[in-house]
């Protein structure tokens, strides 16, 4: 519950520090930084495929922040991504289970997680 709760602070700290134009990326670097280890402590999980072009622009939406993210690439681990059932990629996986394909908002990520 407590990682929720630093996780809705956390949000909207990303989305302002991201419009703003301070010139200081390194604010906007670490919340990034800590949200992206936020949804890794929290069991989320990115399938994806260096190919796909929607993956990309996922990645891309964390910058270097990306490496902080629990990712299987299916085209090197298809057995891992055949035992979790991944049907199309990217496709994020929670805690609980349930799994969501396609890109998706950073805030939708970590509402869920």
């Amino acid at each position: 519950m407590k990682k929720v709760f630093i996780l809705s602070l956390a949000l909207p700290l990303i989305f302002l520090t991201a419009c703003s134009n301070n010139k200081d990326n390194s604010q906007n670097t670490q919340a990034m930084d800590n949200f992206a280890e936020c949804l890794t402590e929290n069991g989320v999980k990115m399938y994806g495929t260096a190919t796909c072009p929607h993956c990309a622009a996922q990645k891309a939406e964390f910058g270097s922040s990306f490496e902080k993210i629990n990712y299987i690439e299916c085209s090197t681990n298809p057995q891992k991504c055949i035992d979790a059932g991944i049907t199309g990629v990217p496709t994020w996986e929670f805690s609980d289970g349930t799994k969501i394909q396609g890109e998706q908002k950073l805030s939708s990520l970590g509402e869920k997680a």
